[in-house]
Order: structure tokens, then sequence, then C-alpha cells
């Protein structure tokens, strides 16, 4: 069992675990660091940024922090 496998079963992360190991390979990320780096950043996705505009890290878009329109694009 991978850590991808064990956090998939909770509630918070609200899109398979396949595709966010896809995207972050797909942006040459290590999915470890990637994943590591949300549950930082999102406070296992109870951040307001996470919750209310799917920003998994902080990223900001300017002086502001962005907003996305689903977690996929976030």
């Amino acid at each position: 069992m991978t850590p991808f496998d064990k956090i998939s079963r909770y509630s918070f992360f609200s899109f398979p675990m396949s595709d966010f190991y896809g995207l972050a390979t797909d942006y040459g990320i290590d999915p470890s660091f990637a994943l590591a780096t949300w549950i930082w950043e999102t406070g296992y996705g109870s951040s307001d940024l996470w919750i209310n505009h799917n920003n998994p890290a902080g990223i900001t878009c300017g002086m502001e922090y962005c907003s996305y329109n689903t977690q996929e694009q976030g």
C-alpha cells in the first residue's frame, strides 16, 4: 500500500489519487512531494483557500491568491 492508497480513502480529497499522481508526474514533480505539500498547505483539505477557491498551495496571482474553477485546475 502506498501513501496515495492510504490518503485516497479520506473524504477531503475529492478527486482520484491516480489523477493527482498523473498531474504531478506530468509537471515533473515528485508525487510524494506534491502530496506532502498539499497536506501541509491545505491542512488536510481544511483551508479556506482549498475549500472555497480550489487553491492547493497558497498560489498567488499578483498580489492576491489565485482562485480556480475546479480542484483539478488548482
